[in-house]
């Protein structure tokens, strides 16, 4: 839609199919399991530095909201 600004991150449909590991991952590259790079407007470097325990709840949360 014009106007509009495209996503900043992933579909989070697509972050149901990823596995935790992934996840954590890609937050801290800006890499997606597929290869392909987060936007730039996406913050993901400073959510890549949190620590482990902050991703995976973010991840469980996220995970949940698709189940909805």
């Amino acid at each position: 839609m014009p106007g509009q600004l495209p996503p900043l991150g992933p579909d989070l449909g697509v972050v149901r199919e990823w596995s935790q590991a992934q996840f954590i991952a890609t937050m801290r590259t800006g890499v997606d399991p597929n290869g392909h790079r987060l936007s730039e407007q996406m913050p993901w470097r400073p959510i890549g530095r949190m620590d482990d325990d902050e991703l995976a709840a973010i991840y469980q949360y996220l995970v949940g909201l698709t189940r909805s």
